[in-house]
C-alpha cells in the first residue's frame, strides 16, 4: 500500500509539472507569434521606406528643385 501511494503521488506530481510546462509553451508561443507579427509589419514599413528612397535615389535632378526657384547652374 505505501508504494502504491508513492507511486500515486509522484505521478500527480508530474501531471502538474506537465500542466505547468504546457502553460509556459503556450504562453512562449503565443508571445513568439505576437514577435512575428510586430517584425512583419516592421519590415513592411522598411520595404515602403526603401522603395521611396530607391524612387528618390533614380529621381532626375530637376524634380528634387523648388518650383519657385529657377536652377541657376551654380
Amino acid at each position: 500500500m505505501k508504494i502504491q501511494e508513492v507511486v500515486q503521488n509522484g505521478v500527480t506530481g508530474l501531471r502538474e509539472e506537465n500542466r505547468e510546462l504546457r502553460r509556459r509553451q503556450d504562453r512562449m508561443i503565443a508571445d513568439l507569434q505576437e514577435s512575428r507579427e510586430e517584425t512583419r509589419e516592421e519590415i513592411q514599413q522598411l520595404r515602403e521606406l526603401a522603395d521611396l528612397l530607391h524612387g528618390f535615389a533614380i529621381a532626375p535632378d530637376s524634380t528634387l528643385q523648388q518650383p519657385d526657384a529657377p536652377f541657376s547652374g551654380r
